[in-house]
């Protein structure tokens, strides 16, 4: 890390979430073929969801998503935000909800939700994400891109978590199923979302943390 000095490696992050995000949209789309004409396109799109679940994605999204907001909140104390994510940020934002949101789309398919239950990553949005009011994006001193503006003078990291948050609930609601086994259907990432919920007393928290700051920001 450099103050003032942009990591040469931040666009090509950025491009890679997109990129992942598709090719298992795509593959997972394989998969769901059912004539006889595509059962080489299932046979193939199972394959490489099987490849891409050897990655460890969940634990790569969960450590991508962490380094991401230790960037931010140097940057931020540094008050050199405009180095690191001026041109970057809304690429790489976008890129990342989409690689979430493809991995929860094949659900038990390649593993992808085990992966992101056991990653760490719904704890690194509830303990260390959504509790951050101190790190706030503001750039005034450059013309501001209008891919940028949306994010300029916000809570970054918190807005973050909640949008990941937003996914995850909005995937479990589609489910259709109840928590825990229900018919022999194990959920093992809503099952994480509660555990995590519970452990760090989020409700209590962000109660406090509302009530405390009285910022319609913070909302």
């Amino acid at each position: 890390y450099a103050a003032y000095l942009e990591h040469p490696l931040l666009k090509a992050q950025a491009l890679t979430y997109s990129v992942t995000a598709d090719i298992i949209r795509s593959s997972n789309e394989m998969c769901k073929q059912t004539s006889r004409s595509t059962l080489e396109e299932k046979e193939t799109g199972l394959q490489i969801l099987k490849e891409l679940s050897e990655l460890g994605l969940g634990s790569r999204l969960t450590a991508a998503v962490l380094s991401a907001t230790k960037l931010m909140q140097k940057a931020s104390a540094d008050n050199c935000t405009e180095v690191h994510f001026l041109s970057t940020y809304p690429l790489a934002v976008s890129g990342r909800k989409c690689l979430l949101q493809s991995m929860l789309e094949c659900g038990s398919m390649g593993k992808m939700d085990e992966q992101l239950a056991t990653s760490g990553f719904v704890e690194t949005l509830l303990s260390t994400m959504l509790p951050d009011a101190e790190t706030f994006l503001s750039v005034d001193r450059y013309r501001i891109p209008l891919p940028f503006q949306p994010y300029n003078n916000t809570w970054a990291v918190r807005d973050e978590a909640i949008s990941f948050l937003k996914i995850l609930i909005e995937n479990e609601c589609r489910s259709g199923v109840g928590l825990g086994r229900i018919g022999g259907d194990r959920r093992p990432l809503r099952e994480e979302m509660v555990r995590q919920l519970l452990r760090h007393r989020v409700v209590e928290k962000e109660r406090e943390r509302l009530w405390n700051f009285k910022a319609p920001r913070l909302h």
